[in-house]
C-alpha cells in the first residue's frame, strides 16, 4: 500500500514537472512570436512609406512628362503655323 502511495507520489511529482517545463516553453514561444511581431510591423510600417514616397515621386515624374509632352505639342503646332502662314 505505502508502495502504491510512493509511486502515485511520484507520478505526481514528475507530472508537476512536465507541466512547468511545457508551461515556460510555451511563455518563451509567445515572447519570440511577439517580438518577431514587432519587428514585422515596423519592417512593414518603413516599406508603406517607402512606397508612398516612391509613388509621390512617381506622379511628380508624370506631371513633368505630360508638361514637357503639351509643350512639343503646342510647339509643333506653332511651327505648323508658321509654316502654313509663311
Amino acid at each position: 500500500m505505502i508502495f502504491m502511495l510512493g509511486i502515485c507520489a511520484a507520478i505526481m511529482l514528475s507530472a508537476l514537472v512536465i507541466n512547468r517545463m511545457i508551461t515556460s516553453w510555451h511563455k518563451d514561444t509567445i515572447k519570440a512570436f511577439k517580438a518577431e511581431e514587432a519587428s514585422l510591423r515596423s519592417r512593414h510600417a518603413r516599406a508603406m512609406k517607402e512606397q508612398k514616397k516612391a509613388l509621390i515621386k512617381l506622379r511628380r515624374v508624370k506631371n513633368q512628362i505630360t508638361t514637357y509632352e503639351s509643350m512639343v505639342v503646342d510647339a509643333q503646332m506653332k511651327g505648323g503655323e508658321k509654316n502654313l502662314n509663311g
